[in-house]
């Protein structure tokens, strides 16, 4: 078989524009834990139920 050369490769076809090609190239430039969601996603849980229990929405 042989390849097409009209077409460029994947990585040619990302848009800077577009959310999902961001979300892809910040995906491929971290490794590791994502600490900083982690500990963002941590800090709004703490955040949000020390508000609850001070309103009494939580039993």
């Amino acid at each position: 078989m042989a390849s097409d050369q009209s077409t460029p490769p994947l990585r040619e076809l990302r848009d800077e524009n577009c959310p999902g090609c961001r979300i892809e190239r910040i995906k491929a430039s971290k490794t590791g834990w994502p600490l900083r969601e982690i500990v963002i996603i941590w800090s709004l849980v703490l955040c949000t139920s020390k508000l609850a229990s001070h309103f009494h929405l939580c039993s």
